[in-house]
């Protein structure tokens, strides 16, 4: 299958709705500074996700360019000339490199070298944050591949600062409308089928913005509801979940994208990500579908709630089970063998 690409106004301007890309959130008082790291960051791994995959598209770049291997030379003279000649060139093209990365502007796309994936800076309105728009459909495979990458190779080169990347599939109006058009199709190919999948709304950046039009807890239930129509089966989970639906709120827009492995790989942060995989086992964990939200309480007093009601449970269910063992050890539970009334000997 083909690398599936778009034609993406990479020119510097805010974003808006119909883009796809990444918002990236770090702690900066220079944008600049977020649009070069952000930039250099997302553009070192485009090679190698081509190349793992998505192999032809890197066999139609490089056909046509390999040099002819040149033919054998006899005359030492000769050899003398060519050796000379290439050193000559060397200093040329090092010389012409020096001014190109003194010539090279950090923002501008078009000065990085060329790839089959292009990413382009957008303006923001705050100074801590910024969106880089790409030609990638989905954005969000190409986000888990870097995070993949940085938690299983501890060898790979860290930022200078952390990075919050957040991938970004739809931007809408904060209208209920909007947001569900929007939502729709993007949850669909995520949540279509009759599959228990376990599922997270989450507000990945820290803007801490709230629309008067569209509030939080209203966002949040028309992902909730359009999830469950698509898949009944799905349930909604605070942590260990298998896709999380990211959200942020810049008023007046909301960037959407879902994210696989999100707690796994740092929840995409670079700083944590670089610590490793998270390997606990998802089994282990309670679902909080089944404890509804409080429509008096916010989000923060909500998820509060939940995890208050889930260790009560896991408290009742330990002290079931030391009961249990409890009585198999004074011999006043003895399973199926008290049943069929065969003592411990086996008469």
């Amino acid at each position: 299958m083909p690398l599936e690409l778009q034609s993406p106004d990479l020119s510097t301007k805010p974003a808006f709705p119909g883009n796809k890309g990444f918002l990236i959130l770090a702690k900066l008082r220079s944008m600049r500074n977020v649009h070069r790291e952000s930039l250099k960051r997302l553009r070192a791994l485009t090679e190698e996700y081509c190349k793992a995959k998505y192999p032809e598209e890197l066999e139609k770049k490089t056909n046509g360019t390999e040099a002819e291997e040149p033919e054998p030379v006899n005359d030492e003279k000769e050899e003398k000339m060519e050796e000379e000649a290439k050193e000559e060139e060397d200093k040329d093209t090092e010389k012409e490199k020096e001014k190109e990365k003194e010539t090279t502007n950090d923002n501008d796309p078009n000065s990085f070298p060329d790839s089959v994936i292009k990413f382009g800076p957008h303006e923001m309105m705050y100074e801590n944050c910024c969106f880089i728009v790409s030609n990638l459909v989905d954005p969000s495979d190409y986000a888990h591949f870097c995070f993949s990458k940085m938690a299983d190779d501890p060898n790979w080169p860290q930022p200078r600062f952390p990075l919050r990347i957040m991938p970004v599939q739809e931007i809408s109006c904060l209208t209920p409308r909007d947001v569900e058009r929007a939502a729709r199709p993007l949850l669909e190919n995520v949540f279509s089928g009759d599959e228990s999948l376990r599922f997270s709304i989450i507000f990945h950046g820290k803007l801490n913005q709230d629309s008067k039009e569209m509030p939080r807890q209203s966002i949040e239930a028309v992902i909730r509801n359009i999830i469950w129509s698509i898949n009944p089966n799905c349930v909604q989970c605070i942590k260990y979940q298998d896709y999380a639906v990211l959200l942020e709120v810049v008023d007046p827009l909301l960037f959407m994208g879902v994210a696989k492995e999100f707690n796994q790989l740092g929840r995409y942060n670079t700083s944590t990500a670089h610590n490793g995989r998270d390997l606990k086992d998802l089994s282990e964990f309670d679902s909080e579908d089944e404890i509804s939200d409080d429509p008096e309480l916010c989000e923060a007093d909500n998820i509060k709630r939940k995890l208050r009601i889930k260790k009560k449970r896991r408290a009742e269910r330990e002290a079931e089970e030391k009961a249990k063992l409890a009585k198999v050890g004074n011999g006043g539970d003895g399973g199926d063998d008290e049943v069929l009334g065969v003592d411990a000997n086996g008469n």
